[in-house]
């Protein structure tokens, strides 16, 4: 990864919209999704700063509130996010993750886009052509467009992505897309390396796949579920935070250009997660990586698949960006001279998939000698790791900062076919 151009504290803006914004969308996580959350914070940030590019007046100055990045920054932070993206569509032979994603402006047909606009969204999003794209006014028409735009982008993860009443542009507005999917697998997809520079430090970090198991995933509604559990044993970046009780892990992926973090609670009540999301800050887990400790230990990781649909005009309303969404108040001079010009809304879709490969008839969970499925103090890490309750998840590039993909597990279903193939797929080349 290229050294970025962001400064460090443009980082930690844009870390602390996405808490802002996860915080806003753990409540109106709908019924459907049963408390689980997934969203991809890069993708969103790239959308709401496109849109402060297209704006001018109080309507950029209340996006700008929003991040807290100046117009000197801007277009530093879109060409670091823009970097991570890249990366993730890059085909390599030792990368063990995909990360997909995409954003599109949807305009009513007959407004006129500045030629400036576009020259500048074009020289920011490398490789992704056509983000402004003329829409007419059907509604079928326009929805197919989206879900066609969804199933290219993310490998046709996901499917769907618009409703009608979503779509309800009129002749003077804009709609705002972004999408991402993540996806890896659990076993043996960890680096195996004898040893890394980690933080600083020279650490050995190994991890082998041991034989999966069929374990109780305790949900936060109180019911449980039989799921599949990928058995890892080696060695990963474990820590505590006392004062929260939480266990929090680190797994590298492919070369350490991307962590994924589980942030485990010590008991499976709905106060555990929720005391860790209200506390959580940008710089939490900088602060726990100077204790990190790096135990020999048994690792136990669901298989999970979540995906989420937003339509985040009311949570940004919420956040203070209004005037945006308004006719008579929008000022998006910087896309287009038509008067009346506002957002119709913004809508984001996530999904992530973390899969396994096994086989039919896994045994039940048997505790190892002296093996602890439950909370894990420092000096007992080596009991083992058992991601067998609700947590929070958090996919991030070692540098720069910033955050792919974050949610939450709380609940699980049982797992009917218990032969899982593992989906990731990959046509690797030369580097």
């Amino acid at each position: 990864m290229v050294d970025p151009l962001s400064s460090p504290q443009d980082l930690q803006a844009l870390n602390n919209l996405a808490l802002r914004l996860y915080r806003e969308l753990v409540q109106s996580a709908g019924k459907n999704s049963k408390g689980n959350l997934v969203f991809s914070p890069t993708i969103l940030l790239i959308s709401l700063q496109q849109a402060c590019l297209a704006s001018q007046g109080k309507t950029r100055e209340q996006l700008q509130k929003l991040g807290k990045i100046p117009d000197e920054s801007l277009r530093a932070v879109l060409h670091d996010l823009e970097v991570i993206l890249q990366a993730g569509h890059v085909s390599r032979k030792d990368r063990q993750y995909d990360f997909f994603a995409a954003t599109k402006i949807l305009v009513s047909q007959g407004i006129s886009v500045s030629p400036r606009f576009a020259e500048e969204l074009k020289s920011l999003q490398a490789g992704n052509k056509d983000v402004v794209t003329p829409v007419q006014a059907d509604l079928k028409a326009t929805e197919s467009l989206i879900n066609e735009f969804a199933k290219v982008a993310t490998e046709e993860r996901i499917q769907t992505f618009a409703t009608e009443q979503a779509l309800a542009m009129d002749k003077d507005s804009l709609l705002l897309l972004s999408l991402g999917h993540f996806r890896s697998d659990w076993e043996d997809k960890f680096v195996k390396r004898t040893s890394v520079n980690y933080e600083g430090r020279q650490m050995r970090a190994t991890l082998q796949a041991l034989p999966g198991t069929m374990e109780d995933f305790h949900n936060l509604d109180g019911t449980a579920a039989k799921v599949i559990m990928v058995h890892l044993e080696g060695k990963i970046f474990l820590t505590r935070d006392e004062k929260l009780k939480v266990t929090i892990a680190e797994l590298p992926l492919s070369q350490y250009d991307n962590n994924f973090v589980i942030v485990l609670p010590d008991d499976a009540k709905k106060h555990g997660l929720k005391d860790f999301e209200d506390a959580f800050k940008e710089d939490t887990f900088e602060i726990l990586r100077q204790h990190w400790q790096m135990p020999l230990t048994h690792v136990y990781l669901p298989k999970f698949s979540l995906e989420n649909h937003f339509s985040l005009n009311k949570p940004l309303q919420d956040l203070g960006v209004k005037d945006i969404f308004s006719p008579a108040k929008a000022d998006l001079s910087g896309i287009s001279a038509a008067t009346g010009l506002h957002v119709s809304d913004v809508l984001h879709a996530a999904s992530i998939d973390i899969s396994c490969e096994t086989s039919k008839g896994l045994p039940p969970y048997q505790p190892r000698a002296g093996e602890c499925s439950g909370a894990l103090m420092p000096d007992t890490f080596a009991t083992g790791f058992h991601v067998n309750r609700p947590f929070f998840f958090l996919v991030r590039p070692r540098h720069p900062e910033m955050w792919n993909v974050m949610g939450r597990v709380v609940h699980l279903d049982e797992e009917v076919d218990r032969t899982v193939w593992n989906h990731h797929k990959h046509e690797p080349t030369d580097e």
